[in-house]
């Protein structure tokens, strides 16, 4: 297996214009060369999901205000269902069904996130629903590198919305 940093995993110039990944260096990834999946097969249903960003944002609203009209997921208890935290993971911080769940004093209750990359991108999605904020945010590199600069991101964007 090749390591990410050789240079024939780098971008040819007549690829398609689109966002790619790209290496620490800067250099963008070749998207027509398959990544190493760092995915361990039992969990691949929550860490190889890859959408679009209006797909992702779809996602969220659907959770945030519990849409079941044009959703498979048919009733509110459902919903209770997956946002009802079950295992404490750590102090104020516990696990629901695909959510991190704590305590969050701005989002007058429950804050639930969730993020993940596959060695390429990284994306985080957050969720507040007492105060009607939701948020994804998508880096093109690594979550070693872009966690920083995605969660300052994060903070810009409560500043903004989230009324104190």
């Amino acid at each position: 297996e090749k390591d990410d940093d050789e240079d024939d995993d780098e971008k040819e110039d007549d690829s398609p214009d689109q966002p790619f990944g790209h290496k620490k260096n800067g250099k963008p990834l070749n998207p027509f060369k398959k990544c190493p999946d760092p995915t361990v097969p039992a969990i691949a249903p929550a860490g190889a999901v890859h959408a679009s960003m209006p797909d992702y944002a779809k996602y969220l609203r659907m959770h945030l205000t519990r849409d079941t009209k044009d959703t498979v997921l048919q009733n509110e208890t459902t919903y209770d269902t997956l946002h009802a935290p079950m295992v404490d993971v750590e102090n104020s911080i516990n696990y629901a069904m695909g959510w991190v769940v704590q305590k969050a004093d701005w989002a007058d209750d429950l804050l639930f996130f969730h993020d993940g990359s596959d060695r390429r991108w990284f994306t985080v999605m957050y969720m507040a629903p007492t105060v009607g904020f939701a948020a994804v945010i998508s880096s093109n590199i690594d979550l070693v590198v872009s966690a920083e600069p995605v969660f300052a991101v994060f903070g810009a964007l409560l500043r903004q919305y989230v009324p104190n």
